[in-house]
C-alpha cells in the first residue's frame, strides 16, 4: 500500500503544480509545492505556512498532508485535521476526502460515521472516485453497523465508472459472496479482472490473487464469458477498445453467445452451496484484509444521514 500512496502523492503534487501555474498562483505557492514534490518538507513548511495563515486552501491542504504523515516535522493529527477542515470548507476535494477518512478512523478527532459520510459525499460530488468507494465500504456494514448492500453497490459502481480499481475489486467481492445480490461467479470474475487491469502494485496483486482463486472454480467457458463481459464494459463505459489476454496467463475471450442455456444456467449457480462460497472467501482472506480494511469500520445507527444515491 505504501507504493500506491507514494504514487498518489506524486500525482497530486503534479496536479497541484499545474493548477497553480494555470491559475497564475503566487510564486511562493509554486515554490512551496515544488519543495514538497522534491521532499524538501522543511522548506515547504516554511514557504506554505504564511500562505495557509492567509487562507490559501492549497497551502492548507498540503500542510495538512505534511503534518498527517510527519514528513519534515513532528506528526500532529490534530493540526492536520484543522488544516484539512479549513481547506475542505473552501472546497478542496482532496481535503474533504482526508477529513472523511479521519472521521471514519478516529484520527485527530473522535470517530463519527455521520460526518465521515458527509465529507466523503462532498468530495464525491466533485468527482473523487475514492470518496464514492469509501461511502460504499461504509454501507457494507458488519455487526452493529448500518448494512445497505444496495447502496454500497450503487456507490461502488459510481466509483468503478470513474476507473477506481478498489471499487471494482469490492464489486467482485459482493458478487463472490452474494451480498445483497445473486451470487455470480462470472460477474465476480469480471470485476476482479477489471480491477487487475486498472490497478497498480498491491491493488493489482490483490485482484490477481482473487482471479487465481476464482479461476479454480470456473470452467474455461465461464472464464471466457467473464472476459467477454470485461471487454463489453471497457468498450461501453470507458470507450476503450476490447482487450483479450489482458492479464498474464489469461485465455482469449469467446463470445458469451456460444454458451448453451445449460452452461449459462450453471454459470449462475456455480457454487454447490453457500458453505463452499465461505471456504473460497476464507482462502482469499489474507489479501482481503489488506485490500478491504475499511469494511471493518463502525457506523452508529442513530441519526445517520445518507447522501443521495448516485
Amino acid at each position: 500500500m505504501a507504493l500506491i500512496q507514494v504514487a498518489a502523492t506524486g500525482t497530486l503534487v503534479i496536479t497541484l503544480l499545474l493548477q497553480a501555474v494555470v491559475t497564475g498562483s503566487t510564486s511562493d505557492l509554486i515554490e512551496g509545492l515544488t519543495r514538497y514534490a522534491m521532499h524538501d518538507h522543511a522548506r515547504a513548511i516554511e514557504v506554505l505556512r504564511p500562505l495557509a495563515d492567509q487562507g490559501d486552501a492549497v497551502a492548507q491542504e498540503v500542510l495538512g498532508k505534511i503534518h498527517l504523515s510527519g514528513e519534515g516535522t513532528t506528526r500532529d493529527n490534530i493540526v492536520a485535521f484543522k488544516l484539512f477542515l479549513q481547506a475542505a470548507e473552501r472546497g478542496r476535494a482532496e481535503a474533504q476526502l482526508e477529513l472523511g477518512r479521519m472521521y471514519r478512523d478516529g484520527v485527530g478527532i473522535s470517530a463519527d460515521g455521520n460526518l465521515a459520510i458527509y465529507w466523503f459525499d462532498r468530495a464525491a460530488t466533485q468527482g473523487a472516485s475514492d470518496a464514492y468507494n469509501a461511502i460504499g465500504e461504509l454501507y457494507l456494514g458488519l455487526p452493529d453497523v448500518l448494512d445497505d448492500a444496495a447502496a454500497a453497490r450503487r456507490f461502488f459502481l459510481s466509483a468503478a465508472n470513474l476507473g477506481n480499481a478498489r471499487a471494482m475489486y469490492n464489486l467482485g467481492m459482493i458478487y463472490l459472496a452474494g451480498h445483497g445480490v445473486t451470487q455470480d461467479g462470472i460477474e465476480a470474475y469480471k470485476w476482479f479482472e477489471l480491477s487487475a487491469q486498472t490497478g497498480a502494485w498491491q491493488e493489482r496483486d490483490i485482484a490477481l490473487r482473487a482471479l487465481s482463486t476464482l479461476r479454480e472454480r470456473l470452467t474455461p467457458l465461464q472464464v471466457g464469458m467473464a472476459m467477454a463481459a470485461v471487454n463489453d464494459w471497457l468498450h461501453v463505459t470507458l470507450d476503450r477498445p476490447p482487450k483479450e489476454n489482458a492479464s498474464p496467463g489469461r485465455m482469449a475471450s469467446p463470445r458469451a453467445s456460444t454458451a448453451s442455456s445449460r452452461d449459462e444456467c450453471l454459470s449462475r449457480e456455480w457454487f454447490r452451496s453457500r458453505a463452499e462460497a465461505k471456504v473460497m472467501i476464507e482462502k482469499m482472506a489474507p489479501p482481503l484484509q489488506r485490500g478491504a480494511s475499511a469494511f471493518e469500520r463502525r457506523l452508529p445507527h442513530a441519526g445517520h444521514t445518507r447522501p443521495a444515491l448516485p
